[in-house]
């Protein structure tokens, strides 16, 4: 592997028994990153702070999870706080996961799915990026072409092991290599033939999922139903009201309602209602 093409943040494991760490996404600090991430599409909702992002992002990645979704988050927000070099260093980070935390990664290994669309999270907006912005200075050009060394990287360790290879990241690295050389970027190119992709393999994510069997199918798929909803409708509370519920799955009634009723009175009022026998009550 070329020096350079990944960073610690993406490589040093986890501290505890699992390298790659827990899911983080029901965590106070994704919930806050998600926060900013979703002003994005919404301007009203105030300027999205990029500093924020990069430091939840960096506590999430070196101490709670290495979750791919997150390391596009951060690769982005590097890209606006310190331009081509931030990229680099995001990229770089990415890469690195992938080669030291493949099997542990979040998404979950047997959720490929959702790990193409976190790249593709961060190719389409880094694509507009390069279309918009104006030609790269004398340094930034290195910085470019070790970014598509990145990318190239990523790609011949990600296809591979991918349900089908990911076309976009071809074009991500010409859309580089061209702003590297100083030509024009398509920032439609990525976009277009990512919608080639999506449009082949609709039929099939539109089919019937399989019947629910045990409870941890069903929690699975709970899962996922909120993974999709944080993705497509930020704003709305759905998500978080099941990603709390998966939480609650673990407990017992009687924890629930004590995370739930911070009153001690009120409390064992709900305890006597529904005939829980509790040392309140």
């Amino acid at each position: 592997m070329a020096e350079g093409t990944t960073t610690p943040l993406g490589t040093d494991p986890i501290p505890g028994d699992k390298p790659a760490g827990a899911s983080a996404r029901y965590e106070p600090e994704f919930e806050q990153l998600e926060a900013e991430i979703s002003k994005l599409g919404n301007p009203a909702g105030g300027e999205i702070r990029w500093p924020e992002v990069v430091s939840l992002s960096k506590q999430i990645l070196s101490g709670k999870s290495k979750d791919l979704l997150v390391a596009a988050y951060f690769s982005y927000a590097l890209l606006q706080q310190q331009g081509y070099q931030g990229l680099l260093e995001g990229l770089a980070t990415i890469n690195g996961m992938c080669q030291a935390h493949w099997e542990g990664l979040f998404p979950e290994v047997r959720r490929m799915k959702a790990r193409d669309s976190a790249l593709d999270w961060l190719i389409d907006r880094v694509t507009a990026y390069l279309e918009s912005s104006p030609p790269p200075g004398s340094e930034e050009l290195a910085v470019l072409q070790q970014a598509v060394q990145v990318v190239d990287t990523v790609a011949a360790f990600v296809n591979p092991k991918l349900e089908s290879p990911n076309p976009k990241l071809a074009a991500f690295s010409r859309a580089l290599a061209a702003k590297g050389a100083g030509a024009p970027t398509d920032a439609g190119e990525a976009a277009q033939t990512g919608g080639a992709m999506e449009s082949t393999v609709a039929p099939a994510a539109s089919g019937p999922a399989g019947p629910i069997t045990n409870r941890k199918v069903a929690f699975e798929r709970l899962r996922e139903v909120a993974d999709f909803l944080k993705r497509t409708e930020p704003h709305s509370p759905v998500a978080y009201l099941i990603g709390r519920a998966i939480k609650w799955g673990d407990m017992s009634l009687e924890n629930v309602i004590g995370e739930l009723v911070k009153n001690n009175d009120v409390r064992r009022q709900v305890y006597e209602t529904l005939g829980i026998k509790n040392e309140e009550s």
